[in-house]
């Protein structure tokens, strides 16, 4: 089967559906699944909303951790795709000095606002660039250079929301709570559920391509209101409500993002949201619903200072000990091996997850692995209570 790719009027007709009906982010959520993330829904999910909040007054930087080809430079392009290209600045291969030498930079300077950048692969425990950092966090960057026999003053200006990618098991300290990190799928059956909707286009059994249904999103993110005002009537319940959880920078910071995806999520119901009187997009408890639901696991992981697929393989490790019969020995001391049938993880992976639980003491090492003898753990389930406990903020169905 060929595919019938759509023009633009039919691109442009689809696009005012999504938005017209009555449960846009649901539309959003199967187009995500059919552009190959039904297993990474989440991730996909947050990317999704991060590439949207470059239109809203506080946009999200995202990191995107995981091993090389499990998939986090997919979940980058494939969405970076569904903006339009006038929106969107791939600052990959681009130095700071690169940056504020810009053309434009001169005067009033160059202008960030709604922009999109996108940035593969950020070095090993590196710090971001200072540019980009400062261009995020305080709207603007001044720089004197030095141009001929006097010097000029080059400026860049606005606030982007930026999208990036890592190999690194964790980020650097500074960006962990900062930025909203996201660790992709790296499941074998994930990797089955991709190449099986290959085939399935290969065999001509899917009637829209990824690039009809990124059309169709470039459109509608074309018509989406840039700059609006969005309103959270209820953001001072959810602080009040939350307040017995709420203790140092790591809350403000995760509010600040709880209220921008939220934000985000409003904005692309705006056809069903009212406004007031001087034109701003009221944010309602659904919005907040969707973003707390998406955050909420990844505000867990940082109370326990763990990757979020690190701590997938805790819960893993936990479920199946408990399931162990009472005298079965591997109570008193499992083997990697053991970690590695539980979970269906590789062997490299799994070492990279071990590393991240053995030295906060979340996995204790009773026994170290060599002449003839294999590595053994034991858990600490003092965890427990902090992943089983109250969510860090109000959750929708007490709001």
């Amino acid at each position: 089967m060929q595919y019938h790719h759509i023009n633009r009027q039919e691109a442009v007709k689809r696009a005012e559906m999504i938005l017209d009906n009555k449960d846009p982010w649901g539309h959003i959520c199967m187009d995500l699944c059919d552009l190959g993330f039904a297993q990474d829904l989440r991730v996909a999910s947050l990317v999704y909303l991060t590439a949207t909040s470059r239109l809203i007054d506080n946009p999200i930087w995202t990191i995107i951790t995981g091993a090389s080809g499990s998939g986090k430079s997919k979940a980058r392009s494939e969405i970076a795709k569904c903006i339009p290209e006038t929106d969107l600045f791939d600052v990959t291969e681009m130095t700071p000095q690169a940056l504020i030498r810009l053309p434009g930079a001169q005067g009033d300077g160059v202008d960030f606002t709604n922009i999109l950048f996108v940035k593969d692969e950020r070095e090993s425990k590196s710090v971001d660039p200072g540019y980009f950092r400062s261009l995020y966090e305080d709207r603007y960057v001044n720089k004197l250079v030095a141009s001929g026999r006097s010097s000029v003053m080059l400026r860049l200006n606005g606030c982007p929301a930026f999208i990036e990618t890592t190999t690194a098991s964790r980020v650097h300290d500074e960006d962990q709570n900062r930025r909203i990190v996201l660790a992709v799928n790296e499941h074998p059956s994930k990797m089955r559920s991709i190449m099986n909707l290959i085939a399935s286009k290969a065999a001509g059994r899917s009637t829209r391509s990824n690039e009809d249904i990124q059309r169709i999103h470039q459109q509608m993110q074309s018509v989406l209101p840039r700059q609006s005002a969005i309103d959270v009537p209820f953001a001072t319940r959810i602080v009040n409500m939350s307040e017995e959880n709420v203790a140092g920078p790591e809350s403000l910071r995760a509010f600040q993002q709880l209220l921008s995806v939220t934000k985000t999520v409003a904005l692309l119901n705006y056809r069903h949201r009212r406004t007031t009187d001087h034109g701003a997009i009221v944010a309602t408890e659904a919005d907040y619903e969707i973003a707390h639901g998406l955050l909420d696991p990844i505000f867990r992981s940082r109370a326990l200072d763990l990757p979020e697929q690190s701590e997938k393989l805790l819960r893993v490790i936990t479920q199946n000990v408990s399931k162990l019969p009472i005298n079965d020995p591997r109570r008193n001391g499992f083997t990697r091996n053991d970690m590695a049938v539980w979970s269906k993880l590789s062997k490299t992976t799994l070492e990279r997850r071990v590393n991240d639980l053995v030295p906060r003491d979340h996995l204790i090492s009773i026994q170290s692995g060599g002449r003839g003898r294999k590595h053994q753990y034991i858990l600490n389930t003092d965890w427990e209570s902090t992943l089983n406990g109250e969510s860090i903020f109000v959750p929708p169905s007490d709001l």
